[in-house]
C-alpha cells in the first residue's frame, strides 16, 4: 500500500488538472461571475466570508428557479472544493442569497480531456453514471484524467446495482472512503492492456492484489467482459457486468440467529408463530448454542386440532414452551456429530436419534444442517411431543348430554370434551 500511497502522489502531482478558485460571494454585485467554463477533472474551489453554504442541482431547472428541492450541499464552510465531472450548478440556499446572485453555472466543455478515462465515462452516464459517482467520492477523478496509462476495467450501473444494499451503504459512508479507494482500484491496471494483450493468469492491480484473468469467454475474477478496447487519451477501457471486491475488504456480514432464519422461511410461520406465543423469540435469538430440530408447516398441520386448540390456549403457555423447548437441544451439534442414542433436550426429556435414515424419536430429518449465528437447524417432517404434557382427549363421539360423567377411561365426554373441537379456521386465526 505504501507503493499504491507514492504513486497516487507522483500522478496527482504531475498530472493534476486545474484549481478554479471561485470568490463566492461575488455574484452578488457581478452577473459575469455566475458562470464559468471549466474541464473536466477541474477543481472548483469556493471560498468566502460571512453565513453562506454550497449546494449543487440536480438540473438546471431547478438552479434557475433557485429550488433546493432536490439540490445537495457539499459544505457550510469556506473553503468548499468540488471536482468536475460534469456540467454542474450551485448556489447558496440561505434565504435570498441565490435570487440575489450567489448562484454559478459551471459548464463542462470540450476539451482533450473529454477523451480521458473519466472523460468517457462522463459522457456515457447510461453506462457509468453510478461510476463516475463513486470515483469522484473517492476522490480518484484526477488520478484517471491524468497520463496514466491505465487499463480500467468498469462495472456498469446494472452491475453497481447487483450489489447488496448494506455493502453500497458501508462502501459510500464517509468515514469508509479508504475501502471505496480500495474497491475502485482494484479494477485499475497499470499500462494500455488491450483485449488481445490478455493472458490467463493473475494480474497486479493498482489497490496491491491481483484480478484473475481467464480466456474464452474473456472473464476478470467472476466478471464478464462485455465490452472491450474502449481506447481512452490515457488508457483503455473494459466494461464488466459485475463489480469486482478485493478480499478482506468488506465488514463480514453476520450469520442470522435460528430465529432470524424461521422469520426468513415461510416453510416455518407456525413455528414462528407458536415461538412468538409461547414468549421463546429471546431465547432462540440469545448466543446459545443450540440445535433445533424445526417442524414444518406441514408438521404442525399434521397434528389432531384438538391438540392444537389445547397446546394456543393462553393458560397452557407453560405446556406450549414444554413441546417447543423439546426440539431444542444444547450445543451446536451438525448431523455428522450425530449419534444412535438419548440425547437430553432444553425441556429436560430425552429425544431419541437414530441413523440411517436420521431420525429424531419417529420425525425424519428432511433437511439437515442449517447454520446459524447461534447454532444450527435440522428440519423434520412432524412435531415432537414430550411425554405427559398433553392431557388425554376422549375419542368417544359427542352426545347431547352436556354433563355426561367420565367414561371407563377416565375421559370426560360432555362439555369438556367438546372444549377441544376447535376448527383450523379458529387455529389459524390463533396464529
Amino acid at each position: 500500500m505504501k507503493l499504491f500511497g507514492s504513486l497516487l502522489l507522483c500522478i496527482a502531482c504531475c498530472n493534476a488538472q486545474k484549481t478554479v478558485e471561485i470568490d463566492w460571494v461575488k455574484g452578488f454585485t457581478d452577473a459575469s461571475a455566475r458562470a464559468t467554463s471549466v474541464n473536466v477533472g477541474d477543481v472548483l474551489n469556493f471560498s468566502w466570508k460571512g453565513v453562506h453554504n454550497v449546494f449543487v442541482f440536480p438540473t438546471k431547472e431547478a438552479f434557475d428557479a433557485c429550488d433546493f428541492g432536490g439540490a445537495k450541499s457539499i459544505g457550510f464552510e469556506s473553503p468548499v472544493s468540488h471536482t468536475v465531472t460534469g456540467t454542474a450548478y450551485f448556489a447558496c440556499s440561505v434565504q435570498g442569497h441565490c435570487p440575489a446572485g450567489q448562484k454559478l453555472a459551471a459548464s463542462a466543455t470540450a476539451s482533450d480531456d473529454s477523451s480521458t478515462i473519466v472523460g468517457i465515462a462522463v459522457a456515457n452516464p447510461d453506462r457509468f453514471s453510478t461510476l463516475v459517482t463513486l470515483v469522484q467520492a473517492a476522490g480518484l477523478v484526477d488520478i484517471l484524467s491524468g497520463a496514466g496509462p491505465f487499463t480500467v476495467f468498469a462495472p456498469t450501473n446494472e452491475a453497481f446495482a447487483a450489489l447488496p444494499a448494506s455493502a453500497v451503504e458501508w462502501l459510500t459512508a464517509a468515514e469508509n472512503k479508504d475501502a471505496l479507494t480500495q474497491v475502485l482500484t482494484y479494477h485499475v491496471v497499470s499500462g494500455n492492456v488491450m483485449s488481445t494483450d490478455l493472458v490467463a493468469g493473475d494480474v497486479v492491480t493498482v489497490e496491491g492484489k491481483s484480478v484473475a484473468v481467464s480466456l474464452d469467454p474473456v472473464m476478470i475474477n467472476t466478471a464478464n467482459v462485455i465490452s472491450a478496447d474502449i481506447k481512452a487519451s490515457n488508457g483503455v477501457i473494459h466494461v464488466l457486468d459485475s463489480v469486482l471486491i478485493p478480499d478482506g475488504v468488506l465488514p463480514e456480514e453476520p450469520e442470522p440467529t435460528i430465529f432470524e432464519i424461521a422469520v426468513g422461511n415461510t416453510d416455518f410461520s407456525t413455528l414462528v408463530s407458536l415461538l412468538q406465543m409461547a414468549g421463546l423469540v429471546d431465547t432462540l435469538s440469545g448466543p446459545g448454542p443450540f440445535t433445533v430440530f424445526a417442524p414444518t408447516n406441514a408438521a404442525f398441520d399434521a397434528l389432531p386440532e384438538k391438540t392444537v386448540g389445547w397446546l394456543t390456549a393462553p393458560e397452557n403457555k407453560g405446556a406450549l414452551a414444554k413441546v417447543l423447548t423439546y426440539h431444542v437441544v444444547s450445543g451446536n451439534v451438525m448431523s455428522t456429530d450425530l449419534s444412535a442414542e438419548d440425547v437430553p433436550t432444553v425441556e429436560g426429556s430425552s429425544v431419541a436419534v437414530s441413523l440411517n435414515p436420521v431420525m429424531i424419536n419417529s420425525a425424519k430429518v428432511t433437511t439437515a444442517d442449517i447454520k446459524a449465528s447461534n447454532g444450527v437447524i435440522h428440519v423434520v417432517d412432524s412435531v415432537l411431543v414430550p411425554d405427559g404434557v398433553l392431557p388425554v382427549f376422549s375419542t368417544a363421539p359427542e352426545t347431547t348430554d352436556k354433563t355426561t360423567a367420565p367414561d371407563s377411561a377416565g375421559s370426560l365426554t360432555g362439555t369438556a370434551g367438546n372444549f377441544f373441537l376447535f376448527s383450523s379456521a379458529l387455529f389459524l386465526s390463533l396464529l
